[in-house]
């Protein structure tokens, strides 16, 4: 791997990483090995990581760095972590395309980031489905056809024994 490139097994070997250059970023790639998602995004990862030397890039395999994952409190994969020391993390869930992700990378050293979302996708849960929408989004138009179909027969139910 690049220099600035390294693999994680345990939160003291990410803590170590972080303390070691207290004035970089550090992006953390939390990835599983059955995540197609990942797998699309890890030459993306490798490549941005050589060409921005000032950056600490680490990958974390959720299933083997379980303690990194709950720390950080991963649900979804790729999710990648911007962790600057004496900040709050700044989390992005979901593959990018190579020069968003470059851009959003630059972004975040820059210090400009902000809290926002360059992506809004929501990755793949622990379980390999997709992540469940934010609370507070969707209602019934976003239901799946089986919900909609359930909600309907149950509808047409109550109205009848109602009516009777």
């Amino acid at each position: 791997m690049a220099n600035n490139l390294n693999e994680i097994s345990s939160l003291s070997e990410l803590q170590r990483i972080i303390e070691k250059s207290p004035d970089k970023l550090t992006v953390i790639d939390f990835y599983a090995t059955w995540c197609g998602p990942c797998k699309m995004m890890a030459p993306t990862f490798a490549e941005v990581a050589k060409s921005t030397p000032n950056v600490n890039f680490v990958k974390c395999d959720v299933d083997k760095a379980q303690d990194v994952a709950k720390e950080y409190k991963i649900s979804a994969m790729p999710t990648f972590a911007f962790v600057r020391p004496g900040s709050e993390p700044q989390f992005v869930r979901g593959a990018m395309q190579k020069d968003k992700f470059k851009a959003v990378v630059e972004q975040h050293a820059a210090g400009l980031a902000g809290g926002t979302t360059p992506f809004s996708g929501r990755g793949q849960t622990l379980g390999g489905a997709p992540a469940a929408p934010p609370i507070g989004t969707g209602g019934i138009i976003n239901l799946s056809p089986q919900a909609k179909v359930l909600l309907g027969l149950v509808g047409a139910y109550l109205l009848l024994w109602y009516f009777s």
